[in-house]
């Protein structure tokens, strides 16, 4: 079973940061997150943070994913159109 990396709170910090950055800006992102398999990569736009129950939402024109913030590895700028 794949076991997710301890964060610091830095990187906690950026990954806010772009989460918000991205859902007020409507900006695409590569969002990587642990599964029980391995690291999976979702692309498309932050629709939803939710901060106190700690989770994204996260949606392309195929489907949405809601992902909690312990299982996010790395958020990133899509480099093409979802």
């Amino acid at each position: 079973m794949f076991q997710s990396p301890e964060l610091n709170e830095d990187y906690i910090a950026e990954m806010e940061y772009i989460m918000q950055r991205a859902l007020y800006e409507d900006m695409a992102e590569v969002v990587t997150y642990a599964t029980i398999y391995g690291p999976e990569q979702f692309c498309g736009f932050i629709t939803k943070v939710n901060p106190y129950e700690k989770w994204l939402e996260i949606a392309n024109r195929d489907c949405r994913k809601i992902i909690r913030f312990e299982d996010l590895l790395r958020l990133e700028e899509a480099q093409e159109d979802v």
